[in-house]
């Protein structure tokens, strides 16, 4: 991938661009979804793409590809830079970039237990395990949806200035939806777990205990008093505080 991306920056500059960018990455996904102890929906795939930016005569011209291929990529910048010029002949303020040493890294995970190695048996498994303990702790509870999803894979980023950086992507993160209800009221509760260490985040939130915590906020709330409407102070937990703000 790099010896691609590398060549199609050099195309780029022959073609009389100023300076070219070019951004990749090759992901793999997990996606899965259970509803009260049923599985609704579970798949895995590869998921690609690029971007290429490149500037000509102070203008930008970008083009985005989902198949980061030699053949494709190639067609990308010449469009970018096509597209480059025909936005700078009516350009009003030429963009001028500072001179910058380039970078070249490597940034690896390292996680104790990747979610590629496990199974999806048993990431189904865990969640239905979850489902159960909701179930489990009153009868009072009518639902459940857990939604999990991992990436793992290889972001790049390569210049024209000489930057060439390899990250390696991974995020583990599940998602749990649960409701109860009693003479006529309705009570619901989720939780988020969410890390980029590894699948061994959930020997710590284990189903167990994830969905203990779950069930039991839901239920204390059946006995809480129903609240007034009006206008009243808060008190924001920092987790959800900025879907507010």
């Amino acid at each position: 991938m790099r010896e691609t991306l590398t060549k199609s920056i050099d195309y780029g500059r022959r073609l009389g661009a100023e300076y070219v960018e070019v951004r990749a990455q090759n992901l793999f996904k997990t996606l899965l979804t259970t509803k009260d102890g049923t599985v609704e929906g579970a798949k895995e795939g590869t998921e690609s793409g690029a971007g290429v930016r490149a500037l000509v005569n102070g203008a930008w011209g970008f083009v985005s590809l989902g198949n980061p291929d030699s053949k494709l990529l190639t067609e990308a910048v010449d469009e970018a830079v096509r597209l480059a010029k025909a936005a700078s002949l009516r350009v009003k303020s030429p963009v001028k970039l500072a001179d910058v040493k380039g970078v070249e890294d490597r940034v690896t995970a390292k996680p104790r237990k990747s979610p590629q190695d496990v199974s999806m048996e048993e990431k189904i498994d865990n969640a239905l395990a979850m489902d159960r303990t909701v179930f489990g702790y009153d009868k009072r509870m009518k639902s459940c949806t857990i939604s999990y999803l991992d990436v793992t894979g290889t972001n790049y980023f390569v210049n024209s200035d000489g930057a060439c950086i390899q990250q390696d992507k991974l995020y583990v993160w599940s998602r749990i939806l649960a409701s109860a209800r009693e003479n006529g009221v309705y009570t619901s509760a989720r939780e988020e777990i969410g890390s980029t260490s590894g699948y061994e985040v959930f020997d710590t939130e284990t189903p167990e205990k994830v969905g203990t915590m779950v069930a039991k906020r839901v239920v204390e709330q059946l006995k809480a008093k129903t609240p007034k409407g009006g206008s009243f102070p808060a008190v924001l937990g920092p987790n959800v505080v900025g879907v507010f703000m």
